[in-house]
Formats: structure tokens, sequence, C-alpha cells
């Protein structure tokens, strides 16, 4: 299974966003140009060799690409639990639905965001006349990178990324392997592997919130053996090295059957009853 925490986080973060209009995902290009860095001229052949044995170590190419999936997330932080679905299907359609509970009441409400291989969307059930949005700017671009094929770790090359090796760190008292992942655009993300299985173990980057760089870290703490291919199901997400919440898997099915229909934008027809009421 992909290595999908960071984006789906930021796609639930985006479809829990109340009252925020499509163009406010633009405001934040430039304060994330604040941490884009100049690519080095090659990658490092260790870096290389790292990739390439933890792609083995999970079961080889086939155990990271899939045509399609499905599963069930559960989100806690602190006291708070969020429910979601999650599906993706090759080559780049996505989509989540968090289930939340209304105000009032015990009716629960699905947020939606997915991407249909050409437009990011976002669909709140809950509001007062619900009305699906198109989402751009640096979100947009979050959201078609969840929805791309394959993981990076098989695609790097194709896709411009080079990679440092930072040599043997402190991780959670253990050593492990890190990897410094430059893309194309100067965005910087980093791996840590374990030095005897060489699975990943956490992938951290750095995030501007409200004007300030924070480091967001996403550790695994469990994987699973799902079809002979390990697969990481669940993980702890920390902001300056604190846990602020735990994401885990369930119910995850490889490759089952996925109408293209699900990831398209709804079309809602607006209703005005403002004359049939007059009669």
């Amino acid at each position: 299974m992909k290595f999908l925490v960071s984006l789906l986080l930021a796609l639930m973060l985006t479809a829990m966003a109340h009252g925020q209009e499509a163009d406010s995902y633009q405001t934040n290009d430039q304060q994330e140009d604040q941490l884009r860095e100049p690519l080095p001229e090659k990658s490092d052949p260790i870096a290389e060799q790292l990739f390439a044995t933890s792609v083995k170590a999970m079961g080889g190419p086939d155990a990271i690409t899939y045509d399609s999936l499905s599963s069930k997330i559960l989100l806690s932080r602190g006291p708070h639990r969020v429910n979601m679905d999650y599906y993706y299907k090759r080559p780049n359609k996505a989509l989540m639905n968090v289930w939340k509970k209304a105000d009032i009441g015990n009716e629960m409400f699905k947020v939606s965001t997915g991407y249909d291989g050409t437009t990011a969307w976002t669909f709140d059930e809950s509001e007062e006349k619900p009305f699906p949005q198109k989402i751009g700017g640096e979100k947009e671009k979050e959201i078609k990178e969840m929805a791309s094929a394959d993981d990076l770790l098989l695609t790097y090359k194709e896709k411009g990324c080079v990679l440092e090796y930072l040599g043997a760190v402190n991780n959670r008292k253990q050593k492990n392997y890190l990897v410094k992942l430059y893309h194309p655009d100067g965005r910087t993300e980093y791996f840590y592997f374990h030095p005897k299985n060489y699975l990943i173990t956490r992938r951290g980057n750095k995030q501007m919130q409200m004007g300030t760089p924070v480091n967001v870290d996403t550790y695994v703490v469990k994987y699973d053996k799902i079809d002979n291919k390990w697969v990481p199901v669940k993980y702890e997400i920390a902001y300056e090295d604190e846990v602020v919440m735990t994401m885990e898997f369930s119910n995850i099915k490889l490759n089952p059957p996925l109408n293209d229909a699900m990831f398209e934008m709804p079309k809602v027809k607006e209703v005005w009853l403002k004359g049939k009421n007059a009669q």
C-alpha cells in the first residue's frame, strides 16, 4: 500500500475546513515557497539503494502498487474520534469521506473530498445549503499527489526527485538510516528506514502553520502482512516531536471494483421552493 498518511491528513483537514472558499486555498503558496531548497545535481547511490531495498522488503513493486484500494480509517486526537472511508483507483482518482456528528442532535453528516483525474473538490453535507466546491492552490497539488498512481519509492526518478543520504540517526532510541528527498519544485521530505528490515519507520517534512515552519512527522507503529505484503496499518502524527493524533487503517481491500463515477464532484440541483410555498 502506498505511504498515504501525510497526504490523507492534508486531505482530511481540507475536508473539515468550514466556511472556506475555494480561492482561500491559494493563499499558502507564497508561504510554502520559504520551505523550498535547491536540488543536488544527482542522487546519492546509498540513498537509491535504501529505497530499492525497502521496496523489496515490503514484498516488491507489486506490494506498493495496485489498481484500486479501499479502507476504513479511524483518526484519534485526544478524546476525539473521526471515522473516514478512503478509496483509490489507478491511475489518478481518490476519494475520502469524513463522517462527523451534527452540532445539534445525533445525526451524522459526510464531508467528501476527492479528485476525479481532472478536478479536486470538496462537499460538506452538513452545511445549511450544501454545495460542492473546487479546490485550488497547494491543497489541490496535495490531493493530486495523493491520487497519483505509484509510491515515490518507485517513481522518484521519473518524477524528477533527487535523493540525499544523511547517514545513521537516532529515531525513538533506535538507529535508523535517513534519506532526504528533494521534489523538482524544491519541497523536501525525510524517510527513515529500519536498520534490519529496511521498512519505513518515519516520514517527515516541514509545513507552514500560521506563517511559521513546523516539523510534521508520521511514524509507522504497526505493519500487518496482507496477501504476503507488509502493509502499514497504524501511524502516529507528530508536530515538533509531540504526537497529536493516531491513524489506524482497517478493512483494507486491495484491487476492489470501484466505479469512476464515485470520484466525480457531486452535481447538486438547487431547488427553489419559494414559488411552490406561495401557492
